[in-house]
């Protein structure tokens, strides 16, 4: 706020002002912002006073509304050292210079008073939002006011952890710790001695040479802050190797070895790792290495046996055909020397019966006293005493028909639509169904019907329906279908028959059709009713006077109107200084009695801001009026 002093010589009189501005830099990301700001005022000497004394007192808090109303632009810092460099071009007018930095509690943190302190450099607490006030007071009793904000941001808090292995020699794993939001960091680097060797947020480091390294840690977030951590890291000595034992086996054929817990049957090599108890290094490695014996001498055994029995081969008994071995190992040796094999083989009836029958997916067959309903070979015997073996065998071949074939069908419906299925109409969503027979009378075709129902289209007209006559007005007009086109009739008074926003100019009302069509071919149409009223003119003086000798009515501010209905409406005015000096609430359009009258003001220009409440809805009025003698 600039204040000034009138000065007169003889006749002549001149308006002394100070101008302040200033701009800030940061030492960590810098930028420079201009909050120059001039404003004029008319103010005498006495209230010029009052307003200095204000500013000078201890007790001044700062004033929240001046920071909203005459702030010019904030600044943003990841550092916490300011540097604020005046740009005052008044410096012959100027006798001191105050400055006041407030935390965001409202708590006076810093502040200098000083005819040196043209520029000042400070260091704030930490991060957050701080409020600052520069003022500058002329030679004679003028000061001018400049405000300003300033938001330091949270930095990056760094935190890792290193870890060598004590197993192999030249590794390090990196291990992130760092706080932060998943949303604040654009890219970490990972820095071995000065070069950049990762951009993960963790990290291994393989092959390190030297014993002690520099390892530094750096994120950039959003908002442009970086911050750095620099550890020093010394790697552990090795003072020996791990010992390795060799184990070389035979392998019989058919045999296995037993090697740290697991059978291995195949020639090859096969090593297992022991790590030690002390340090969790490897300490001891056992490799085994397999040779394949040669194979043994092999007597061969046919045998054929009736169907249905066993027969025993070296103690056990065999019931299916097939070729079997058993294994005899060298005297006093490690391998076998003679497999015996048995050929196994079984003598079935030349007297039998084969039925193929085919039955329906669901059905079964009674076979052997016994009802089957599963596809496959069922057989039975007949025994005869003058043999050895069953004399006839009975053999069922079942097949069945395959499931029957089912086909599924997705329909869609419009709202309010039905469709003709299996003899009736369907009206509902839901899934419905019918069989067919095949020629052997099992089930051969399932008609699967699955049913949706669109939702209904639905039309918003907006929150109104009541416009001006011969004035341009947007209409909006919403639908649930984004793949949905329109089409109104008539066209009278639109900018486009077929779009949802078109622009509506009418004189009279007017009645359309809205037709709605969507990807579905689903529509709907709906009839709508613009209705067109005239507005009203409002009469609004712009200049009374505060002088009561002039005639009662240019001594009162109040609004009168055309129509001859009669509104309310609120009134608010201000000063030039934007303070509000009058605020009156539901008055009556055209009554005199409780107008706004200038007796205890300044003649000047003055703002009012008008609330006509209107049957159709609000209308703001804002202008200004001149206040004569």
């Amino acid at each position: 706020m600039v204040q000034c002093n009138l000065v007169k010589l003889g006749f002549l009189t001149f308006i002394l002002m100070v101008e302040a501005s200033f701009s800030l830099q940061a030492s960590g990301r810098v930028e420079y912002e201009d909050f120059a700001r001039k404003v004029t005022s008319g103010l005498d000497a006495v209230n010029c006073t009052e307003v200095k004394a204000t500013l000078e007192s201890d007790k001044m808090v700062y004033d929240k509304d001046a920071f909203t109303r005459e702030l010019v632009h904030s600044y943003y810092t990841c550092d916490s050292s300011i540097q604020i460099k005046n740009t005052s071009q008044d410096e012959a007018y100027i006798e001191d210079y105050k400055w006041k930095i407030f935390d965001e509690y409202g708590d006076l943190i810093e502040k200098v008073y000083s005819p040196e302190a043209r520029d000042l450099d400070i260091f704030l607490p930490g991060k957050g939002l701080y409020r600052g006030i520069m003022i500058l007071n002329d030679l004679k009793s003028c000061s001018d006011t400049a405000y300003f904000i300033i938001y330091v941001l949270p930095r990056v808090d760094l935190i890792f952890d290193t870890e060598t292995d004590k197993c192999h020699e030249g590794t390090i794993r990196l291990d992130n710790q760092s706080e932060f939001a998943s949303d604040e960091i654009l890219f970490w680097t990972w820095r071995l001695n000065g070069a950049t060797v990762s951009n993960q947020f963790n990290a291994s480091l393989f092959n390190v040479a030297d014993d002690n390294v520099r390892i530094e840690l750096s994120a950039r977030d959003t908002m442009g802050c970086e911050s750095s951590l620099i550890k020093e890291v010394h790697q552990p000595s090795f003072d020996s190797d791990p010992v390795t034992v060799t184990f070389d086996k035979v392998l019989c054929p058919g045999d296995s070895i037993l090697f740290e817990g697991s059978y291995y049957d195949r020639p090859g090599t096969y090593i297992s790792i022991h790590t030690s108890e002390n340090d969790g290094c490897d300490s001891l490695t056992n490799i085994l290495n397999i040779k394949e014996a040669r194979l043994p001498e092999e007597r061969r055994t046919d045998t054929t046996v009736c169907a249905g029995s066993n027969f025993t081969f070296f103690d056990v008994p065999f019931s299916e055909e097939g070729v079997y071995r058993h294994r005899i190992p060298y005297s006093g040796g490690t391998c076998d020397s003679i497999v015996h094999i048995l050929d196994l083989k079984f003598y079935y009836p030349e007297h039998y019966s084969v039925r193929d029958t085919a039955i329906c997916f669901s059905d079964s067959i009674f076979f052997n006293e016994r009802w089957i309903k599963e596809a496959g070979e069922y057989s039975y015997t007949i025994e005869d005493e003058t043999v050895d073996c069953p004399a006839g065998l009975f053999r069922l071949n079942l097949s069945k028909y395959q499931k029957p074939e089912i086909n599924f069908t997705d329909t869609i419906l419009c709202y309010g639509d039905s469709i003709y299925f299996d003899g009736r109409w369907l009206y509902d969503e839901g899934h419905y169904s019918t069989e067919y027979k095949n020629a052997f009378g099992c089930d051969s075709l399932v008609q699967s019907l699955q049913l949706f129902i669109e939702d209904e289209i639905t039309i918003d007209l907006g929150p109104s329906e009541i416009f001006e006559a011969n004035k341009d007005c947007t209409l909006d007009i919403k639908v649930n279908r984004s793949d949905a086109n329109i089409h109104w009739t008539p066209s009278i008074g639109l900018s486009c028959d077929d779009c949802f926003n078109p622009v509506l100019n009418l004189k009279r009302s007017q009645s359309y059709s809205i037709h709605v069509r969507d990807g579905m071919n689903c529509e709907i149409s709906e009839e709508v009713l613009f209705e067109v009223v005239e507005k009203p003119t409002y009469y609004i003086p712009n200049i009374i006077s505060k002088t009561p000798e002039f005639n009662t009515l240019n001594q009162k501010f109040f609004i009168a109107s055309s129509d001859k209905e009669t509104f309310q409406y609120d009134l608010a005015i201000y000063n030039r200084w934007g303070r509000l000096i009058v605020d009156q609430k539901k008055l009556t359009m055209g009554d005199s009695d409780f107008a706004w009258i200038p007796e205890d003001v300044q003649p000047g220009v003055y703002v009012y801001v008008i609330k006509v409440y209107e049957p159709h809805g609000m209308t703001m009025l804002k202008g200004d009026v001149t206040v004569v003698r």
